[in-house]
């Protein structure tokens, strides 16, 4: 299972998702986190599991 992790590491608000990849690889050994800066990254040919910064939202969401 992949997780791409979006954000511009040259933006503070949006480089979250990017600086938890370390922790993210020591939790959860048997997923692969990739670093993506924009849809062009992604493989789009299978299922896309997407971790991102989103301003205005209150609580961690999951969307399908």
């Amino acid at each position: 299972m992949k997780f791409f992790c979006f954000g511009n590491p040259l933006v503070a608000k949006d480089r979250v998702p990017i600086l938890i990849i370390p922790e993210l690889r020591e939790a959860f050994p048997e997923i692969e986190f990739m670093e993506a800066e924009g849809p062009e990254d992604v493989g789009w040919d299978s299922e896309v599991n997407i971790i991102d910064t989103v301003e205005g939202i209150e609580r961690v969401r999951r969307v399908l």
